[in-house]
């Protein structure tokens, strides 16, 4: 089973990315917990350039750039054959990364994420 870390929208994902361009698999990645470390600046500016993404994606759509983006944790099973989504409640339209407090917020948003696929 995998499970990727993702920007969501309601029709639409975009994977994270790690350093070596390859999408974030929980089931391999141990999350950051501060902010304060390299991982965590990685992690956060992949976030951003996945948001920026979404944003070009959605905003050739009917929704257009008004749709809700959220991060998301993406479930596959190994074969690929199903696929489950789960995603955070914290809006990232709201969300500020170049802010210390708003990047708290994402990486506590992620961590819970993990918590629950990790935990079911």
């Amino acid at each position: 089973m995998r499970s990727y870390i993702a920007v969501a929208s309601e029709h639409f994902s975009e994977q994270i990315r790690g350093p070596d361009g390859t999408p974030i698999d929980l089931t391999d990645t141990a999350l950051p917990r501060s902010t304060d470390t390299p991982q965590a600046a990685r992690l956060l500016e992949a976030i951003a350039d996945a948001t920026r993404e979404m944003r070009v994606r959605l905003g050739s759509t009917p929704a257009g750039r008004e749709a809700p983006l959220r991060l998301g944790v993406i479930t596959t099973t190994d074969a690929g054959t199903g696929m489950e989504a789960e995603t955070a409640p914290l809006p990232l339209q709201e969300v500020d990364l170049e802010s210390e407090a708003d990047q708290r917020r994402v990486l506590n948003a992620l961590c819970e994420l993990e918590r629950d696929i990790l935990s079911s």
